[in-house]
């Protein structure tokens, strides 16, 4: 789950870890960072920085011709890990993406 507040501030949790970052609206950019193997001490997130995963990426429309959908909303970008999330120093940066097709 994924929350973004009028200033662009987003929180929320990925795979059960909590996740905090930006959106910016007119460029379609969200970047935020992921803490994996997390602890809560007095209401407070510990993270270990080898234990996080940072993820940028862009909103786009596509429509494919001749498709079903009207439209597709795609978000797409790449994130960072450390050595503490299974990284190393020849594989670390990996893509992904997203989409919601608009009836």
């Amino acid at each position: 789950m994924i929350n973004v507040n009028n200033s662009g501030i987003v929180s929320g949790t990925a795979f059960n870890d909590p996740i905090s970052g930006f959106w910016d609206q007119a460029t379609g950019k969200l970047v935020f960072y992921r803490a994996i193997n997390h602890v809560v001490i007095n209401n407070q997130v510990q993270i270990n920085p080898e234990n996080i995963q940072i993820f940028t990426g862009y909103l786009f429309h596509y429509k494919a011709p001749g498709a079903f959908f009207s439209d597709t909303q795609v978000l797409a970008g790449t994130f960072e890990s450390f050595a503490g999330t299974g990284a190393t120093q020849q594989k670390n940066t990996f893509s992904w993406f997203a989409y919601r097709p608009q009836p």
